[in-house]
């Protein structure tokens, strides 16, 4: 009985503290898409690999509602504001969003989206205050504290 309890209680332990540790380990999702601490998981490459298939998908996108849609040019150009900038390099771009995670780790709940948003916008030159409202914005809504609106 005594073996029993001494290989049966270090297990039990060991299951138990697993078990929480995995309970309490963050999402590296938000609302379905990878989130900063998934980026923060990422290396070198694998970032520009990711950020070229977005940006990829993002042309393939905009082509592809052009033609479905040459009409809706609200709709195009929701699709052309999912870029982040033409100024910056795909690096440029990766530094951004390493920046915007990595120095305020609250925004590590932000969807990759946003921080590309953010970057985009601080490109385009945008004021500290704008800047700080958007990250602001985007975290209630990542943590669900923001107010939904009704149709």
């Amino acid at each position: 009985m005594r073996t029993f309890a001494l290989i049966f209680i270090p297990v039990l332990l060991l299951i138990t503290f697993t078990g929480m540790a995995s309970a309490q380990a963050p999402s590296a999702v938000t609302n379905g898409m990878p989130n900063g601490r998934f980026w923060s998981r990422r290396t070198q490459d694998e970032k520009v690999a990711w950020l070229l298939g977005y940006l990829d998908g993002i042309k393939t996108a905009t082509v592809f509602v052009s033609g479905a849609e040459p009409d809706n040019k609200l709709l195009q150009q929701y699709v052309l504001d999912l870029r982040p900038t033409d100024k910056l390099t795909p690096e440029e771009i990766i530094q951004g969003m390493d920046h915007f995670y990595q120095d305020t780790p609250e925004n590590a709940p932000v969807p990759l989206v946003g921080a590309l948003q953010y970057v985009g916008t601080k490109a385009k030159g945008a004021k500290q205050s704008e800047l700080d409202d958007l990250a602001s914005s985007m975290r209630k809504k990542s943590t669900g504290t923001a107010s939904e609106k009704k149709p």
